[in-house]
C-alpha cells in the first residue's frame, strides 16, 4: 500500500518541528542555568559594594566577589557533572 506523498511530507515536517522544539527547549534550559550562575557570581559583589558604601569600608566588595565567583564555579561544575552527555 503506497502512502500519499503529502502524508510523507507532513510526517517529515512534524519530525523536523519536533526536533527543533527539543533543541530549543534544551537551549533554553542552558540559558537559564548560565543566567543563574552569572547572577550567583555578580550579586554578592554588588551587595558587598552596597555594604561598603553603607559602612564606609572597602573590603566587602572583595569578599562578595570571592564568595560569588566561588559559588558560581561550584554550581557550574555541579551542573556539568549532573548533565547527561548526548
Amino acid at each position: 500500500m503506497a502512502t500519499d506523498p503529502s502524508e510523507k511530507k507532513q510526517q517529515s515536517d512534524d519530525n523536523f518541528f519536533q526536533q527543533m522544539t527539543q533543541s530549543y527547549s534544551e537551549a533554553m534550559r542552558w540559558v537559564s542555568r548560565i543566567f543563574a550562575v552569572v547572577l550567583e557570581m555578580i550579586l554578592p559583589a554588588i551587595l558587598g559594594g552596597w555594604l561598603d558604601s553603607q559602612w564606609n569600608t572597602s573590603f566587602c566588595v572583595l569578599i562578595g566577589l570571592v564568595l560569588g565567583v566561588t559559588a558560581g564555579i561550584i554550581h557550574l561544575v555541579y551542573m556539568v557533572k549532573t548533565t547527561k552527555a548526548p
